[in-house]
């Protein structure tokens, strides 16, 4: 080579190397940002790992919840079974009270006719004995005198 060439080929070296230099930066820079951007995604990731753990705490507890609502839920629905039972059995009983009840009603108005007929009697009886009463009232009266006719026929014949 001559030394132009030489020169040349020199001088286009250094433009490569300088090239290459700026390349270096280039990517230097370019790494320190990757190396940024990586930190950032690190602690993103970090904070949705965090998230995840809370949010599979919190799935556990509400699980642990629904598991409790469930046995409540089963508890209530046995003492409403429960209860339709013990309100069959009282609507049972109160029919047959009302049964009852209404036979008794029956009774009551049986009793009252059968009273409203027994006053009549008396009431027949009570006015029959005021005549025989009287009846009698009389006979006594005419008893009386006639025993006084006695007495005084008895005193007439002694004397």
């Amino acid at each position: 080579l001559s030394f132009n060439e030489a020169k040349a080929e020199i001088e286009t070296l250094k433009a490569s190397y300088l090239t290459a230099n700026e390349k270096v930066a280039d990517l230097s820079e370019q790494n320190f940002q990757k190396d940024d951007q990586l930190r950032e995604l690190k602690t993103a990731l970090h904070k949705a790992e965090m998230t995840v753990e809370k949010c599979s705490s919190e799935a556990h507890s509400s699980e642990l919840k629904v598991s409790e609502m469930r046995a409540i839920n089963t508890e209530l629905n046995a003492e409403i079974e429960s209860l339709k039972e013990d309100y069959e059995t009282t609507s049972s009983e109160a029919r047959e009270v009302e049964l009852k009840l209404s036979e008794m009603r029956a009774t009551t108005l049986d009793l009252k006719t059968e009273m409203s007929s027994l006053n009549e009697d008396l009431a027949s009886a009570r006015a029959g004995i005021a005549e025989k009463n009287t009846f009698i009232e009389s006979l006594e009266k005419s008893n009386i005198q006639s025993k006084e006719k006695v007495d005084k026929l008895q005193e007439d014949l002694r004397s």
